[in-house]
């Protein structure tokens, strides 16, 4: 099942789910060498920054904390984040292949 995080909806109805009922705390990042960015939704294949940045298409590591457990998996960004669209798509990686970042 795939499941899409949303972080832009208020704070009272993140995480809910079918039956209405809190599930979870849920934070999602994006790191890009040593700068952390915050991201607004999270789907399979593409995320949603959660304010505007500038990034090219370059390896990073997507993180999601739910409930304070802690998930890293590393991810090239495959289409470019620009100041108009914080929209971006990615796809997973080897976690060897992470520290080759091709411009």
């Amino acid at each position: 099942m795939n499941m899409i995080f949303d972080n832009h909806a208020p704070r009272e109805t993140r995480g809910l789910n079918a039956g209405g009922m809190f599930s979870a705390d849920v934070k999602l990042h994006l790191y890009v060498g040593e700068e952390r960015f915050e991201l607004g939704q999270l789907g399979p294949g593409f995320a949603i920054l959660r304010e505007s940045q500038a990034i090219a298409s370059t390896n990073a590591e997507l993180e999601t904390v739910i409930d304070e457990k802690i998930t890293r998996w590393p991810v090239r960004i495959t289409s470019a984040i620009t100041g108009d669209s914080m929209r971006f798509t990615f796809d997973s990686v080897a976690k060897d292949s992470l520290n080759n970042t091709v411009s």
